[in-house]
């Protein structure tokens, strides 16, 4: 793995050389960690893997003796004396960054810290602590050759040597820190330092020239949170302090068993919680740049980002932050979400932005396991779902449908017929899943259908008002054409496997995974091709809503944005409700036709997809996990009768005796005699005939509310 730049994709370590006291004798020290004594150099090496040889290759590139710092006076210093004492405390290396404004490229650099302690045996009278920074910026150049000697070249058959790449290294000034240096981090792509002092004090300095970064309080431009105010708050002396990825939180050491981690925050002034709107935007735009810098430089590591938004969502409600932070990186990051007209599924399934954007809006919305989370937190895992299993049916897919062995080596084929059916058996929960899913929202359509005709209109405002108290994502992912395109391709993927399981029955190897899906596919009560009916039915209602309205590309993809981050139909879509929920709709026809089992969805039990926050959802969480990439259920450890009791008393007055969905009431009503009965059974004790709900109970397990217990 050669390359001609010493310092731009290689690995570099600093080595340092040191003399022992006494004897005069040098050596190099192999540890991890070391102790200086007397520094006498810094030698630089180049460190590469050879992968053909599987090795390394260690080059030493330069040796710099005058290390130690200069002269160099405090700007606020009385005195004449110069700070050339202190101890080595830290070495680090910077790679190289990018051009700064003027065009000028940032090298890389070897930064060491000197700092000075006042002597313990005067009580500290007349002497401050301070550090000095030293830098050596890298450059690499390669020589050439004089004139004269590729003339000789040019006459001989031999070609000009390589003389190779040698080290350039200029000394930078030298800076005077009058407080003790803990560490140091590069932040923004390595345009800036963020260094740590012991009294808590956190220093942005420009990478260049080592000039602090002021808070300028410029709303028109932003650079990050500490320029428009944010800072760390200050509390104590601490011994060591270690910055997250993003500078977002810090933890703080004061001694060896007390540890701190704060976050950065804006100070509340003059005792005034509320902020102009044009510092919300800056706020925004600040959360939207360290957002994207992490995207492109250390991938998913934003949970001190998403803290900070939390935090300062909460001190600062009137300024709908989280709302405007999620729209702005939709737009700063250029994702895609306009599928209406024309699907891009090629985007939609490699994307990496999709997924962080939609990560973000789900974390931001968790409050923990006891809280509900609002409806675009809920969109965003619906959605992550959702394209989650359609990858890997893709995959398995395409997996079960190639791999045909043209030769006849029948052991061969043996082994391939078994890898498909060990594929088929683990998307089983990933068919029962999809198919629980699309039940539910279609059950959702059936109540939102029979509301929205009660109130006598098809009024989008009422909708909305609906979907809000709910919080259930159905209609928005129907209505979110990116999510709608995923939702699209598990129905087709459906079909297919309905189709594969009837022409494999005398298929042995494959038979017995088919045979499984085919009856879950079969006892559904809700058939594939109904559903995907009343997906190209939705479809046509969107495009041609949106032609009817004379709706640009740019406003449509305004809107999409909007509903992904709202969950809120838009009144542009209101013809594609009325063709969906009204009296003539495509809802009414589902339930009118017989093909739907409506029964089986209204007393269905849907609490294991965790999509919602009814009662029965969160009680079947107390006790059980869903595994989110093969969607099986995983028991968690302790869930007794009166563990999960407990739990629900305690869900109870959170919600403080609130009602969930009103298809699901009477089955709430029914549920605490059957968690009644559950917990006397052992003590043959609670027969649910006493109660006059035994025909009850039996209807339940047949339809999967409860089990046959």
């Amino acid at each position: 793995m050669g390359n001609d730049h010493a310092y731009d994709s290689s690995y570099h370590f600093i080595r340092r050389h040191k003399r022992r006291m006494g004897n005069g004798t040098s050596r190099l020290n192999s540890t991890r960690h070391w102790v200086l004594v007397t520094l006498l150099a810094i030698l630089l090496y180049r460190v590469t893997f050879n992968f053909q040889r599987l090795a390394f290759d260690i080059q030493h590139l330069k040796t710099l003796n005058d290390c130690f710092p200069k002269a160099v006076n405090s700007s606020n210093s009385e005195s004449s004396a110069s700070y050339t004492d202190g101890q080595l405390t830290h070495l680090e290396y910077f790679p190289q960054g990018p051009e700064n404004r003027k065009g000028d490229p940032s090298r890389p650099f070897v930064l060491a810290s000197f700092t000075n302690l006042p002597d313990p045996r005067s009580n500290g009278v007349g002497q401050e602590p301070y550090s000095v920074v030293c830098r050596w910026d890298l450059h690499s150049t390669k020589p050439r050759i004089h004139s004269q000697f590729e003339q000789l070249s040019k006459k001989s058959t031999n070609s000009s040597p390589d003389l190779g790449t040698e080290v350039t290294v200029k000394r930078l000034p030298d800076t005077f820190i009058p407080k003790i240096f803990l560490s140091v981090q590069q932040l923004q792509l390595s345009t800036i330092l963020a260094i740590a002092y012991s009294d808590g004090s956190i220093e942005v300095r420009d990478r260049l020239t080592m000039e602090i970064v002021q808070q300028d309080n410029v709303l028109e431009q932003v650079s990050g949170l500490g320029q428009i105010g944010f800072e760390f708050p200050q509390e104590h002396q601490y011994l060591n302090i270690a910055l997250s990825p993003n500078a977002c939180a810090a933890v703080s050491m004061a001694d060896t068993t007390d540890m701190h981690l704060g976050l950065i925050q804006m100070p509340l002034q003059d005792g005034t919680e509320s902020l102009p709107s044009s510092f919300h935007e800056a706020a925004t735009e600040a959360f939207a740049l360290h957002f994207s810098t992490a995207c492109s430089s250390h991938g998913n590591y934003q949970d001190d980002l998403i803290a900070v938004i939390q935090l300062f969502s909460k001190q600062h409600p009137d300024g709908n932050t989280q709302r405007d932070f999620l729209s702005e990186i939709y737009r700063v990051l250029e994702v895609r979400l306009d599928h209406s007209l024309e699907s891009h599924p090629d985007y939609l399934f490699k994307s990496p932005m999709v997924q962080r954007c939609l990560g973000m809006q789900l974390s931001l919305g968790s409050s923990g396991e006891r809280h509900p989370r609002p409806l675009p937190a809920k969109i965003a895992q619906a959605f992550l779902d959702v394209r989650s299993v359609t990858l890997i049916l893709t995959y398995t897919l395409k997996s079960i449908a190639g791999g045909a062995n043209h030769e006849s080596d029948r052991k061969k084929q043996q082994e391939i017929d078994a890898r498909k059916s060990e594929d088929l058996q683990s998307v089983t929960g990933l068919i029962l899943w999809c198919i629980s899913l699309m039940g539910y929202i279609v059950d959702d359509l059936f109540q939102l259908s029979d509301s929205m005709r009660e109130h006598g209109s098809m009024d989008v405002n009422h909708l909305n008002t609906l979907i809000s108290n709910s919080t259930s994502p159905s209609l928005p992912l129907l209505f979110i054409s990116s999510s709608r395109t995923f939702i699209r391709y598990l129905s087709r993927y459906l079909r297919q496997l309905t189709a594969d399981a009837y022409a494999a029955q005398n298929l042995l190897p494959l038979a017995p995974a088919f045979a499984c899906i085919a009856s879950i596919l079969k006892d559904a009560p809700l058939p594939i091709h109904t559903f995907d009916k009343l997906l190209s039915e939705l479809d046509a209602g969107i495009k041609a809503a949106y032609q009817a309205s004379g709706t640009g590309e740019t406003e449509r993809k305004s809107t999409e944005k909007a509903m992904l981050v709202s969950g809120l139909v838009p009144g542009v879509l209101a013809p594609a409700v009325e063709g969906l929920l009204g009296a003539s709709g495509t809802v009414v026809g589902l339930r009118a036709g017989g093909e739907v089992d409506v029964a089986g969805l209204y007393f269905g039990d849907f609490s294991w997809l965790e999509v919602g926050d009814d009662r029965r959802t969160r009680m079947w969480m107390l006790g059980r996990r869903l595994d989110v990439i093969r969607k099986s259920v995983i028991e968690m450890e302790g869930d007794g009768v009166e563990e999960v009791a407990e739990g629900v008393a305690e869900v109870e007055e959170e919600e403080g005796g609130r009602r969930e969905r009103k298809g699901q009431q009477e089955v709430e009503e029914v549920y605490p005699l059957l968690c009644c009965y559950g917990g006397c059974a052992e003590e043959g004790e609670g027969d649910l005939g006493e109660y006059g709900c035994g025909p009850v109970a039996a209807q339940l397990s047949l339809w999967g509310v409860v089990d046959d217990g």
